[in-house]
């Protein structure tokens, strides 16, 4: 709602927003400095796909394009975990991701799925894939979660010479899209990827990507409060269903981590 509320190119949007965040999560991580390895650098590169295809796909297609196809991400943390982890799905995996898919096209559809760009589609794919990538990426051993997010910031950054060449820059902004603008940098980027990047480490990357579907259910709640727009049935609905699966899947996943530290436990005082 907000990107498409600025009058600029997304490279200039891109590389505004970041410009901000680098500030506002170098003064939340109290420096400048990032600490470069293969890990970083891999992670950076695909935090500025995901923030790059983002805005791409919300300029050149529907925002229901956007958040439905972008969420095929959990589908793709599976696939990648399989193909680089040789981790095998387990069966509540394979049931909690079509069942979210299935949530986020209903919320989408009110908002009319299906009347896009395929250029804008085809970023909004790249994006959940990217995605579904950072969140494996951000699981590694040796990952800096902060450091990965920053570094993907500065890469975004990097694309500030879009505004010489951007027509639109030279228009002086409205009200609403200064707010736009500065928000969507220091709020939308810079605390809540602090946030994000924070907790990561402590949820599954499934988990992570799964959560990310909480994204459609509160967009009628935004469009709501702004836009005095009542949410249909189908997104009513769909945020039920998002919120109830993801729900469960995290409750399931706690009490059998719970089981297998108290069968740990038990070995252990038989040994």
């Amino acid at each position: 709602m907000l990107i498409k509320s600025v009058p600029w190119s997304p490279f200039s949007i891109h590389a505004v927003r970041c410009a901000i965040a680098v500030v506002v999560l170098a003064v939340l991580r109290g420096t400048f400095k990032v600490k470069l390895t293969k890990t970083t650098l891999l992670g950076g590169v695909l935090m500025m796909a995901v923030i790059l295809t983002s805005v791409l796909s919300n300029k050149l297609t529907t925002a229901a394009n956007t958040i439905v196809i972008g969420h095929v991400s959990p589908a793709f943390v599976l696939i990648f975990s399989a193909i680089f982890y040789k981790a095998k799905p387990r069966f509540g995996d394979i049931v909690v991701v079509p069942i979210v898919l299935f949530g986020v096209a209903l919320c989408a559809f009110s908002s009319g799925l299906g009347h896009g760009n395929i250029i804008g589609d085809m970023f909004a794919l790249l994006c959940g894939i990217s995605s579904a990538g950072l969140n494996l990426v951000y699981h590694r051993e040796d990952a800096r979660s902060l450091d990965i997010t920053y570094l993907g910031f500065i890469f975004g950054a990097c694309l500030f010479p879009s505004l010489f060449i951007d027509k639109a820059v030279a228009e002086p902004l409205s009200g609403v899209g200064i707010f736009s603008i500065v928000f969507l940098g220091v709020v939308q980027m810079g605390f809540s990827y602090f946030m994000f990047s924070t907790a990561i480490k402590n949820v599954k990357p499934l988990l992570a990507s799964l959560s990310g579907g909480v994204q459609p259910v509160f967009a009628p709640i935004w469009a709501l409060i702004f836009l005095h727009e009542v949410p249909g049935v189908h997104s009513i609905i769909g945020g039920m269903i998002i919120v109830a699966a993801v729900m469960i899947y995290q409750l399931c996943d706690l009490k059998r981590s719970g089981r297998t530290e108290l069968a740990a436990e038990e070995q252990g005082r038989q040994i």
